[in-house]
């Protein structure tokens, strides 16, 4: 059985309902009807937003001001302020609690779902919203609490976008692009359709991983140079009590190459290469495919062997750790479920097929 989850020490990679928001004539203070001429007057009946139904919707949603609805003025960037009234009136709940909607009813909501925003930063609220504060926003009212990378995945694992440049990528998203009033209401009507908009949660205080993070993590070489950077940088983090960084950028590049180098021949044998090391190194692997293997290789042991095969099977999960003495400066897993290298707990490359 082929073991796909991380064991704690092992780190090996380990139906709700969505109710579409439902908004009715009777229930707007303001019906509109969607031929009036003095509905977003502003925008062409040409413009891609009315011909893919964004604007209809926006209209009949009234996520905007009420005396704001006659033009939209599409090309405008949008604030935070703005974006996050347009999502209060959004979702059922908040809708129902905004009140009159002034900028303080806007942010008292923020602060009581613990949204990301500046809710006591008064003079941040008219700033210039980001692609990537839109995906932060989004995940939170989802009840995420995400890191950068972690909020973009939630944004493409819910088909909320495809990313700036066409590619379902972190890097390619374009978090720090700035967003339009018009892009603005895409994504919350993209949010209502792939029903994640019909309730607001609250955010939880202590941020979690995404596990979808790694179905979106580009393979571009500058991205993979970011990423060892990263993993270099996590290592020296988590083990304090060696001061030599350059311990930690030998072993994460090493161990990379390792990843790299690993092969599975035509007949499902793996083979798993092994970095030089002596002295005081240690090398540790664990193996899981149809049955687990395990073993520790001392650098003071004559004839330490270059690589280690192991027997045929479909699918590989491999855990390499590197001690010096008794202090990890390093580990690489890899599985071919996944096809991702991970180095010190830091997602390297994916679709690295074996």
């Amino acid at each position: 059985m082929l073991i796909r989850r991380k064991h704690t020490y092992l780190r090996m990679a380990t139906a709700a309902l969505s109710l579409a928001a439902c908004f009715t004539a009777t229930s707007l203070s303001t019906a509109y009807a969607l031929d009036e001429h003095n509905v977003f007057t502003d925008v062409p009946r040409t413009h891609w937003a009315w011909i893919n139904g964004t604007l209809p919707w926006a209209a009949q949603a009234h996520i905007l001001e009420t005396q704001k609805e006659t033009v939209l003025q599409p090309a405008q960037i949008i604030t935070e302020q703005e974006f996050l009234g347009m999502m209060m009136r959004l979702y059922p709940n908040t809708k129902n609690e905004i009140g009159s909607g002034t900028t303080e009813d806007i942010y008292r909501l923020a602060r009581q779902y613990n949204l990301p925003v500046a809710t006591d930063k008064p003079e941040q609220r008219t700033a210039e919203l980001t692609r990537l504060q839109v995906a932060h926003l989004l995940a939170a009212a989802g009840g995420k609490h995400y890191d950068d990378a972690g909020a973009i995945a939630y944004m493409y694992e819910h088909g909320i976008t495809k990313g700036a440049d066409g590619e379902s990528t972190i890097a390619g998203y374009g978090g720090d692009k700035k967003v339009s009033r018009v892009e603005a209401i895409q994504f919350l009507k993209m949010a209502h359709d792939k029903g994640i908009a019909s309730i607001m949660h609250t955010m939880p205080a202590i941020a979690v991983s995404n596990p979808s993070t790694s179905r979106f993590i580009s393979s571009s070489q500058e991205v993979v140079t970011a990423n060892l950077q990263k993993a270099q940088t996590a290592a020296y983090t988590r083990y304090t009590q060696i001061q030599d960084r350059s311990t930690f950028a030998y072993w994460t590049r090493q161990l990379y190459e390792t990843a790299r180098k690993m092969g599975i021949s035509a007949d499902g044998t793996l083979r798993l290469p092994l970095p030089a090391i002596s002295g005081n190194k240690t090398l540790i692997y664990h193996v899981a495919a149809d049955r687990w293997y395990y073993g520790e290789i001392k650098g003071e042991e004559p004839n330490i062997p270059k690589h280690l095969d192991f027997p045929k099977h479909e699918d590989w999960s491999v855990l390499l750790i590197v001690k010096e003495g008794d202090r990890i400066v390093g580990d690489m897993y890899y599985d071919t479920a996944s096809e991702s290298i991970e180095i010190n707990n830091v997602i390297i490359q994916k679709h690295v097929k074996k």
